[in-house]
């Protein structure tokens, strides 16, 4: 995801804690995606309260002290007009699990319900399943982060890495294994797979992982088809990719060819 996923997001009508499937193939990719909007939008919901409120910043820092965590960490909220803002807060939450749902227990107890009685913001229900879900997000959305803190560079030249970049993030896309219970596991499926896979609704959420991998290649294809192929010499300039590994045999002849023929 380059930019932070926002647009439309607090028209979605479904409700991640209400929505029953008899038959998750009959799931359409709109509502697959919904859902999954749905879902971000409930840790915005919770980011928005956790960091807005002096008592729940307090509450945060004594939870992670009860926990032993030396670097007290903090809340990021997302902003449309930032870059990957979405998925840095997601991430965020991610490292802040234990804490948050830690923090949630809190808030139905006896002394949390007194102390944020007052409060008119409600604090959404992040189960589970949800955690499940943004967990698979912020894998998928990795190798946006990566490419756009590259090219984003202020001090090297970042137009020959942009090639490159296009190709590692169409290449992430295509992998139709990424989140199948088939095929080999990397590092992330084997930790995603270990902390839920025994879940039940495991493979509800990998069904929806996998609508948004599906979702995410074809605006790719869309937005980047019919690319001019004389810019396929420049990613040679860099001594990275001098190997041209991101280049078919018959693109890398080529490209050798147009920079001959360039300098």
């Amino acid at each position: 995801m380059s930019k932070s996923n926002d647009d439309g997001e607090d028209d979605v009508q479904v409700d991640g804690d209400d929505v029953f499937i008899d038959n998750e193939e009959e799931w359409t990719n709109d509502h697959c995606m919904a859902y999954i909007r749905n879902v971000v939008n409930d840790f915005r919901i919770a980011t928005k309260f956790l960091k807005r409120s002096i008592k729940c910043k307090e509450m945060l820092e004594r939870i992670q002290h009860v926990q032993l965590i030396n670097r007290h960490l903090s809340i990021h909220l997302d902003v449309k007009t930032r870059w990957n803002s979405t998925y840095l807060m997601l991430r965020r939450m991610i490292k802040m699990q234990t804490t948050i749902d830690q923090f949630q227990v809190y808030l139905k107890s006896a002394e949390g319900r007194r102390n944020f009685r007052n409060t008119k913001a409600k604090f959404p229900n992040l189960n589970e399943e949800k955690w499940a879900l943004v967990h698979g997000l912020c894998y998928l959305f990795t190798v946006f982060e990566k490419a756009t803190r590259e090219l984003g560079g202020q001090k090297y030249p970042t137009f020959v890495s942009g090639f490159p970049y296009l190709r590692m993030i169409k290449y992430h896309l295509n992998n139709e294994n990424m989140f199948s219970v088939h095929g080999p596991r990397d590092k992330f499926k084997t930790r995603f797979y270990n902390k839920f896979g025994e879940c039940p609704f495991f493979k509800s959420i990998l069904k929806k992982l996998d609508v948004c991998r599906r979702q995410l290649l074809q605006a790719f294809k869309c937005r980047f088809s019919g690319m001019d192929d004389s810019i396929l010499w420049t990613s040679l300039f860099n001594p990275r990719y001098a190997s041209a590994l991101h280049l078919s045999d018959t693109e890398k002849g080529f490209a050798i060819t147009s920079l001959k023929r360039e300098i």
